[in-house]
């Protein structure tokens, strides 16, 4: 019979030839460091539960909140690219416009010229027949006539002015408007990018699902680790108190109390005394 831990004798409950049944104590040793081990070995096991539910419960929480995310990261990337495709086509229309305001400012100042001309031509002509009124070579009416018509080729000058005038203030008014749908635009792609960068960051934390699953197995792992920890701890706890494999008788005792055993010193024999023989050899007499 030897120790299968080792330990410091704490009892010795049997001597020399004494006879013992299959589960007798025969020695004890000090169980104080196995205690302890014992322990910690529980209470290393109930660490290692209480992470292993802590992993259990964070899967499908970071699955439901990395799924939400994705979600929203999809709508709001929907939402600014249906903004950004309404901006391009809002910026085409005021190009659009912007074009034919800039014709019609054309066509307009190209009126005005016209209509310039037609005053020079008008001033020209009232001006002769001014010359030829006080030469009493033509009648009043003539002259009359080209000073109305002087007037009023000035009156259309005017209007073609107004008209020009007007035409680059809606010329500008549209350029202006071009301009600020463009920096709409602008803005809506940036926002385009700055949506797929989001929803790019969530898919990513869809990541997290496999590593939480990972912490999962780990910590399962962990916890098997712990629980064979505990058995070994109760083992070495059990074998600090060293018994009768047999029944029979002790011999060949060689442990005292205080001595520190190592794992597999013999410590006694017991010899089972149900089964004996015995080798002779005797005499004639």
């Amino acid at each position: 019979v030897g120790s299968r831990v080792q330990g410091t004798v704490l009892e010795v409950l049997v001597r020399d030839n004494q006879d013992v049944k299959a589960g007798d104590i025969l020695i004890r040793l000090d169980p104080k460091d196995y205690e302890i081990a014992l322990a910690q070995a529980r209470a290393a096991l109930e660490v290692t539960r209480a992470d292993l539910k802590n992993a259990t419960v964070n899967v499908p929480l970071t699955d439901d909140t990395t799924r939400s995310l994705v979600q929203q990261a999809e709508a709001a990337r929907a939402a600014v690219q249906d903004a950004s495709r309404v901006a391009e086509h809002d910026l085409e229309e005021r190009h659009g416009q912007l074009k034919a305001k800039q014709a019609a400012e054309a066509a307009t100042r190209a009126s005005v010229r016209m209509t310039e001309a037609d005053l020079e031509r008008a001033r020209l002509d009232r001006d002769r027949l001014k010359e030829l009124v006080q030469a009493k070579m033509v009648a009043q009416r003539d002259f009359d006539h080209a000073d109305a018509a002087f007037k009023v080729a000035q009156a259309a000058l005017d209007v073609a002015r107004q008209r020009l005038d007007q035409s680059r203030e809606e010329t500008l008014q549209t350029a202006a408007t071009v301009r600020s749908q463009t920096a709409t635009l602008a803005q809506s792609r940036r926002r385009t990018q700055e949506a797929e960068a989001a929803l790019a960051n969530a898919q990513g934390q869809r990541q997290q699902v496999k590593v939480r699953q990972a912490q999962v197995d780990a910590a399962r792992s962990r916890l098997a680790q712990a629980e064979a920890n505990l058995r070994q701890a109760e083992l070495n706890l059990d074998y600090a108190t060293i018994r009768a494999p047999i029944g029979g008788q002790v011999t060949k005792k060689t442990v005292e109390v205080g001595q520190v055993m190592q794992s597999g010193q013999p410590l006694l024999s017991i010899v089972d005394l149900d089964h004996v023989w015995v080798v002779a050899n005797f005499k004639e007499t």
